[in-house]
């Protein structure tokens, strides 16, 4: 148990150094715009598909739950309501950084440790290139960019799946379910909504990179990476959610 606990402060103490030598990198030096376009794009076109199909399942869903319980206080015509508070707050920037963090992630993470243990990332370092500044900054630059649309793209399929089900299934006011939903979302929730995706881009790729360049030389070191990037991934997102809803709310 305290060798764990000693491991954890040990993992801990190399990611922040690592965190803070990218930054470093990223106030000293220009970054590739080239690459980090070239990442952007990856992480955009290849997520997009598995963010609208689970968005769209989790959005109507959400208000299939959300209208047997409001039904039951009588207020099922305020499902609009329910649907700002769920998916704007909460729902929308972490299902969009637990999306892009378990696909552009781990291949991010997978993709850095198989350089790692070829050798690559050292041949980078020898030809006299920072490997910090060419791999990681781009990565990290992109998802950042990144995550805010696909929290955007979250957020429309969910409400239009949401829209589909409350007036196709449930009968409900279409009109009354969108006006409902654009006069609970405040400025507010938007800035949070913005914090939380800007939070998730920058916190993920630093640990799916981090990841990727402590594999372990041999064969199973790219899966053990990847794995060790997504639960830690998923694990961080979960607390700095809930930290930034408790300091924002």
């Amino acid at each position: 148990m305290l060798a764990r606990v000693e491991q954890a402060l040990v993992s801990t103490g190399e990611f922040v150094e690592f965190a803070g030598r990218a930054f470093r990198v990223f106030l000293t030096s220009a970054p590739y715009l080239t690459e980090v376009l070239r990442q952007s794009y990856r992480i955009t076109i290849g997520t997009l598909p598995i963010i609208l199909l689970v968005s769209i399942f989790i959005g109507a869903n959400m208000i299939v739950q959300g209208y047997q319980v409001l039904k039951m206080l009588g207020a099922e015509t305020m499902l609009g309501m329910f649907a700002s508070f769920s998916l704007v707050r909460e729902m929308a920037p972490a299902l969009g950084g637990a999306m892009v963090g378990v696909k552009a992630g781990s291949e991010m993470a997978s993709e850095l440790a198989t350089m790692k243990i070829r050798s690559q990332i050292d041949a980078i370092d020898v030809m006299g290139v920072d490997p910090v500044r060419f791999l990681v900054v781009p990565r990290v630059l992109a998802s950042v960019i990144a995550m805010p649309i696909m929290t955007a793209v979250t957020l429309y399929a969910a409400i239009g799946a949401g829209y589909v089900v409350a007036v196709y299934q449930f009968d409900l006011n279409g009109v009354q379910y969108i006006s409902q939903i654009m006069e609970n979302t405040t400025a507010h929730d938007l800035f949070v909504c913005i914090i939380k995706s800007l939070s998730f881009g920058l916190l993920m790729a630093l640990i799916q990179c981090y990841a990727g360049f402590r594999a372990e030389h041999g064969p199973q070191g790219v899966g053990l990476a990847t794995n060790h990037a997504i639960v830690a991934g998923i694990s961080s997102l979960a607390w700095v959610n809930l930290l930034i809803s408790a300091m924002m709310y």
